[in-house]
């Protein structure tokens, strides 16, 4: 979704995992494909802005 979009993200964080309070790890699971969702749009608007760039 936001991959499609038109905003250009420039950072991101996750705040208030506490994995001493997760006993299931469900959140901790959570967080990790948040982060690594975000990762792969940030890289992927990085290569979109360089191609962009090149082309003027």
């Amino acid at each position: 979704m936001l991959k499609n979009s038109n905003v250009d993200i420039v950072g991101c964080d996750i705040v208030e995992l506490s994995p001493d309070y997760d006993n299931t790890k469900v959140s901790t699971v959570l967080a990790c494909k948040v982060l690594r969702e975000l990762a792969l749009v940030l890289g992927y608007n990085n290569e979109k802005n360089k191609n962009k760039n090149k082309n003027k």
